[in-house]
């Protein structure tokens, strides 16, 4: 199972991303594009594990302390891969203190229950497209679309599962803890 620890946005805020999410799709000549109901804040990615582990991820999950996490999703930003052609576009979560907070316990929790996890920096920001390529050659996509910032609370975190049902990629919620 491909396992990930993550934030899920609710209605409006998902509305209001696919809102910016289809203000890119409309300047690139190619993309693979995130569907609405994938759209999410990755706190840990877990990798491979067996449903064995499940149960014991939640209990790291159950452990982080209560959190008000108020994320603001404020820019538009990009990694370009080694072709410097194609691009994986992104929305950046302005600098949270309390984000910080929950994903350095979480990460200690997993760590205490022997949960493997990808250990790189955190760096806040909800995937929207990978492999784009801009129809201008511009260095940088938030000269191009800028956006009132979104403002969302989560309520609580979620672990997940990634399959592929007929080459379309799902995300399934297994279980969740609340924040508040």
């Amino acid at each position: 199972m491909r396992l990930f620890i993550a934030i899920n946005f609710d209605k409006s805020t998902s509305i209001a991303i696919t809102e910016i999410r289809e203000s890119v799709r409309l300047i690139s000549s190619q993309g693979n594009f995130t569907q609405t109901a994938n759209l999410h804040l990755t706190l840990a990615f877990l990798g491979e594990h067996d449903q064995k582990e499940i149960l014991a991820i939640h209990r790291a999950m159950q452990k982080i302390e209560k959190h008000t996490v108020e994320l603001h999703l404020e820019h538009l930003g990009s990694f370009a891969p080694k072709d410097n052609i194609s691009k994986l576009i992104w929305v950046g979560i302005e600098p949270n203190s309390e984000l910080n907070k929950l994903v350095y316990e979480l990460r200690q929790s997993l760590t205490i229950e022997s949960i493997l996890f990808d250990e790189s920096e955190f760096v806040p920001h909800l995937t929207i497209g990978r492999e784009v390529i801009l129809q201008d050659k511009v260095q940088s996509i938030d000269t191009l679309i800028r956006f009132e910032p979104i403002k969302f609370i989560p309520n609580y975190i979620c672990l997940m599962e990634s399959i592929r049902i007929n080459n379309k990629l799902i995300y399934r919620e297994l279980c969740r803890q609340y924040l508040l």
